[in-house]
């Protein structure tokens, strides 16, 4: 069930015909390009950088997974920060924390964790944008990911900037996003887990019992 699409799931299951369904974003190879220093992809990978390790020993997580283009911040660059929140299927879905080097438009850091409660994932979210010292963090508002950004602007006084997607605004993101990998004004870390969330990225048109074709949806 892992492994099924959406573009399955609408055809097999609900028995929807799609007549339109395609790659949304191109040019990766010219997009991921930076190499990792280090990264942690097995359970027995645990001697990490001393700011990783230490938060491992506080919050630890077989399933947890990390890769690194740049261990330490760079003194004068501005760093920003995205949180994408796991949903309910905890044990399947991923919270995944982003940091990226904005004054070089590069991502340095992507945390991948699975399967861990609320507490936990916070003291990581902390850790790392402390670490890189973020001076903004960007998350979605989901139910949960509202109420978890609401406990990081109360308790630790963390600047969040809520990004709420619907259906009338993801493709203005989606365009944002496009046109970076286009002009190739971004550069994100080479790493097979990260790519494929993008190059799975599809636009889906439905065809309606009209015959005309229904709203995009990604």
């Amino acid at each position: 069930e892992d492994l099924i699409t959406q573009d399955d799931v609408d055809q097999y299951v609900w028995a929807r015909f799609l007549s339109g369904s395609g790659a949304v974003f191109g040019n990766l190879d010219k997009i991921f390009t930076l190499p990792t220093v280090w990264r942690r992809e097995q359970p027995a990978h645990t001697d990490g950088p001393e700011w990783w390790k230490s938060l491992f020993l506080r919050e630890p997580s077989d399933v947890l997974r990390t890769w690194i283009h740049e261990t330490d911040p760079t003194r004068d660059h501005h760093y920003a920060m995205t949180v994408d929140f796991a949903g309910r299927t905890k044990n399947r879905d991923a919270t995944v924390i982003e940091v990226y080097d904005m004054t070089e438009n590069k991502m340095v850091c992507d945390v991948s964790i699975r399967g861990m409660r609320s507490p936990g994932q916070l003291a990581w979210i902390e850790g790392v944008k402390d670490h890189y010292g973020a001076h903004e963090v960007h998350g979605d508002e989901t139910p949960e990911g509202a109420a978890l950004m609401g406990y990081l602007r109360e308790r630790y006084k963390t600047g969040v900037i809520g990004h709420n997607f619907t259906a009338s605004n993801k493709a203005e993101y989606v365009k944002r996003g496009q046109f970076l990998f286009e002009m190739e004004e971004v550069r994100l870390i080479d790493a097979d887990e990260i790519k494929n969330e993008f190059r799975i990225f599809k636009r889906i048109v439905s065809e309606s019992l009209t015959g005309k074709d229904g709203p995009v949806s990604y």
